[in-house]
């Protein structure tokens, strides 16, 4: 094909996506506009992001198999991150929305440089507080008494040394009920939004069905004190306990970003 057609072909093309373009740019700034006047009803922000989401798959493709962090994270964050550009647009600023959003988005790089590394220390940590809990809760039947240290050890095939941080990072990871840092006793909007969105994609079967009674979703009461949702899920305490520290180490960046 002439160098010529092919240019006129481009222009074609280029003159009949225009107007499509521009009506979607409208419905987009029509749709921010409806949610950020209903004082950021999280019903008012689906639709809104439904109809930026090619713009974030397009940015969580970038990254999703490439690096060693779940999809889930990625998405997560770049919803965290657009959610945060939707709050800061201001259109008489002269630029579109999508485009302004495009460039908060560039911050996914630095959460992809930050987290790629931590998320294979995340991943062995978890391995061992797995193996630590096991061990643990099998002593525990056996001697008909909590195991001390060294037992937990022998058992691991460890160091006492080890069983004594594997212990103490568990206790820090536990949400207390009435915790001051507990995220599912703040009431803020923001909050309140990035629970939701997280929900269901972000957790586990059984972190799910912990995170339904701790926001009293899908017909669930609201519980935060671990006996109680244990009881109601026919649960031991620890399996309730270890499933809620999961949830918050996923909950709290979002929250504090």
């Amino acid at each position: 094909m002439p160098l010529r057609d092919a240019y006129e072909q481009m222009l074609e093309k280029a003159a009949a996506a225009g107007p499509e373009r521009s009506d979607r740019r409208q419905k987009e700034l029509e749709l921010w506009k409806v949610w950020k006047e209903s004082d950021h009803d999280p019903n008012h922000l689906d639709p809104l992001l439904r109809s930026l989401q090619p713009l974030m798959t397009q940015h969580v493709n970038r990254y999703a198999g490439n690096v060693p962090i779940s999809r889930p994270a990625l998405e997560n964050e770049v919803t965290r991150l657009t959610v945060r550009a939707l709050k800061s647009y201001k259109p008489d600023r002269g630029a579109q929305l999508s485009t302004f959003v495009t460039g908060q988005l560039k911050g996914i790089n630095r959460f992809v440089t930050q987290n790629q590394n931590v998320s294979r220390i995340t991943e062995d940590r978890s391995q061992k507080i797995g193996r630590y809990q096991r061990a643990h809760t099998a002593l525990n039947e056996s001697l008909s008494r909590p195991p001390t240290a060294q037992e937990v050890a022998d058992e691991m095939k460890v160091s006492v040394r080890m069983v004594n941080r594997l212990s103490q990072e568990m206790r820090s990871d536990l949400l207390g009920s009435g915790s001051e840092h507990d995220p599912f006793l703040d009431e803020e909007p923001k909050s309140r939004e990035i629970l939701r969105l997280m929900y269901p994609h972000a957790f586990s079967l059984d972190e799910q069905r912990v995170f339904e009674y701790l926001l009293g979703l899908n017909g669930k009461q609201k519980e935060i004190k671990t006996g109680k949702i244990a009881r109601a899920l026919g649960w031991s305490d620890s399996k309730v306990s270890q499933a809620r520290a999961a949830i918050a180490n996923k909950v709290k960046p979002y929250l504090n970003g």
